[in-house]
C-alpha cells in the first residue's frame, strides 16, 4: 500500500537533478552523483553521494491505509531518522523538513 502522503527531507536548491522511481521523483543537488548500493534491500531506493556525503530515497510496502495512521509526517520523519541513527556506520542523520503533500489523481 503506498500513501498519498509524502516525506521530503531536502531543502530547495538552486540547480537539481531527477530521479523518478516506482510513484515518486527525487530532486538532488546537481553537484551530488547517483551511487549504487551492491544489495537491493526496498522495493525502490536511489542514493546520491557527494564526498563522504549521502542522500538516498527507499521506498517500502506498508500495512496502512494512510501515513497519517502512523503518524504526523513530523513525527515519520523522526522514526525514521532514529532508525538511520541505529544502522551501524550512519555517524548523522537529520530531518531538514517534513510535509504532507497530497497528490491529485
Amino acid at each position: 500500500v503506498f500513501s498519498s502522503a509524502s516525506l521530503l527531507i531536502m531543502p530547495q536548491v538552486a540547480s537539481a537533478e531527477e530521479y523518478t522511481g516506482t510513484g515518486y521523483t527525487f530532486s538532488y543537488p546537481s553537484e551530488f552523483a547517483l551511487a549504487s548500493k551492491p544489495v537491493k534491500t526496498h522495493l525502490d531506493e536511489v542514493l546520491v553521494k557527494q564526498g563522504k556525503r549521502q542522500i538516498g530515497v527507499v521506498v517500502d510496502r506498508v500495512k496502512l491505509n494512510r501515513l497519517e495512521d502512523f503518524g504526523d509526517p513530523n513525527f515519520v520523519g523522526e522514526r525514521v531518522v532514529k532508525s538511520e541513527l541505529g544502522r551501524d556506520g550512519v555517524t548523522d542523520a537529520q530531518l531538514l523538513s517534513a510535509d504532507k503533500i497530497v497528490k491529485k489523481d
